[in-house]
């Protein structure tokens, strides 16, 4: 007899109605998993350190030229990195950015020493990622645990713009203003059945709802019966450059401003309407002055982020767009009620109708010229979705 494809058990030695039971037993315990990361081994991470270059000999060393199609010439650096998450093997260890006052450089050293080395190769036009930055990492399994001495560097989730380190006398001070990546927004879980409101992204085109997002999300949900409001349809989330020239693009062609200007608008001018919307004059010209082309404001779009600047807050995370072709007043108003007890503020947009709602540590305000607008525009479309 061949168990699982690997353990041989004599027969025989079962051929009693006790001893078949055992046999039971001991399945039942094998095909029971008590490993609570199950077949993961990719992580969310936190760089500690910033990459130091290694030599081929070090690389070599720990398997890393081995992989397939990188060569030995490739550059290799190596940083430090905290596992996050809730279940984190690192859980045991001190966080160093959770320290108030790092007075003591050496004790800070020789915590983020007992952390995870994660390798880089650069194989392209990426760098390495600096010091509190977000990454994803991969781990090396194997039947019994993780290999807790080095992993490999997959990409990075979110850019720290922070000038702080690990060892300021300060503490450590962190800021994400921008991510590198969205992708790991997109399957963020909404809230579904029960005896509350569903909220579903629309299908025809994709909607990243970020993680702040759906925590929202589940608070306004609590608030709203589905015998008052059955569904609300969600037609924008997050926005990375290209989504937001898109929005942008449509609302210059509603308001028939196709053309590039070099000054503010006049109020008679169709673009006028698209400049006064927005909070950071300097931001919504730069995309005026270009023509109203989705590529060619992407590219506007490109190059504010890189100076972390954000005309809109659904670039942030902090915005969601809901369709209202399939809500009445009175469910637009249960929506307004709950919205704002949550201390988030709602918009209702006329061109095209939709409902604008912002939450999260930036809402509504447009302090440090950072760019978030004050009314946000510019969702996808709403025409389809009827109850």
């Amino acid at each position: 007899m061949q168990l699982m494809g690997k353990n041989y058990i004599d027969w025989t030695s079962f051929d009693t109605p006790e001893a078949s039971l055992d046999l039971l037993e001991n399945s039942v315990r094998k095909g029971i998993s008590f490993d609570a990361y199950g077949e993961q081994k990719v992580f969310q991470a936190m760089v500690l350190t910033p990459a130091r270059r290694m030599t081929n000999t070090e690389g070599a060393g720990i398997g890393v030229v081995a992989k397939e199609g990188l060569s030995v010439d490739s550059p290799m650096y190596v940083f430090k990195a905290r596992i996050l998450g809730e279940n984190s093997p690192h859980l045991l260890i001190p966080d160093p950015c959770s320290l108030d006052k790092n007075s003591d450089a050496r004790y800070v050293e020789a915590i983020i020493e007992m952390h995870i080395s994660v390798v880089f190769v650069k194989t392209g036009t990426v760098d390495p990622p600096g010091a509190g930055d977000i990454v994803l990492i991969e781990l090396k399994k194997n039947d019994i645990s993780y290999d807790l001495q080095s992993a490999t560097f997959l990409r990075s989730i979110a850019r720290n713009v922070s000038t702080e380190t690990f060892l300021s006398t300060e503490g450590c001070a962190l800021s994400f203003e921008r991510f590198d990546d969205l992708e790991p927004f997109i399957n963020a879980p909404l809230p579904l059945g029960g005896s509350q409101t569903d909220f579903v992204p629309v299908t025809s085109w994709p909607v990243v709802v970020s993680k702040e997002s759906a925590m929202f999300i589940t608070r306004l949900r609590k608030l709203l019966p589905k015998d008052k409001i059955r569904l609300v349809y969600i037609t924008s989330g997050v926005r990375a450059a290209e989504q937001q020239a898109r929005a942008i693009s449509r609302k210059r062609t509603i308001h028939k401003c196709e053309s590039a200007i070099s000054g503010a608008p006049a109020v008679s001018s169709p673009c006028y309407p698209i400049y006064k919307l927005y909070k950071n004059k300097d931001l919504i010209m730069e995309v005026l002055r270009v023509p109203n082309s989705p590529s060619e404001m992407a590219r506007v779009f490109s190059n504010q982020i890189s100076r972390q600047k954000y005309l809109s807050v659904h670039m942030t995370g902090r915005a969601l767009d809901f369709a209202v072709n399939n809500l009445n007043q009175e469910q637009r108003d249960l929506i307004k009620a709950a919205t704002e007890s949550l201390d988030a503020t709602y918009i209702y947009e006329n061109d095209p109708p939709h409902i604008h709602v912002e939450f999260g540590r930036q809402r509504g305000v447009d302090t440090s010229d950072d760019g978030v607008v004050d009314e946000d525009t510019g969702a996808e479309t709403d025409d389809v979705y009827k109850t």
